[in-house]
């Protein structure tokens, strides 16, 4: 079985296709007695993720200044 947010899917639909994607794993987690396997990708940072962290950042000092 596999599973992804929606927001997940669209992070990977957005990746460059030129650009590898590092899968680390297999995790193991035990919730209630199951165990759980998971993988993470990992990319390189795309520059519309750092403008977002950029805006991030913007909009948290805007809010310690009031």
């Amino acid at each position: 079985m596999s599973a992804s947010s929606p927001a997940q899917s669209a992070l990977i639909d957005a990746l460059p296709v030129d650009k590898p994607v590092f899968v680390e794993g297999a995790f193991i987690e035990w919730l209630r007695d199951k165990p759980v396997t998971y993988f993470i990708l990992k990319s390189d940072t795309t520059e519309t993720y750092k403008q977002s962290l950029e805006l991030e950042e913007k909009h948290q000092e805007e809010g310690n200044n009031m």
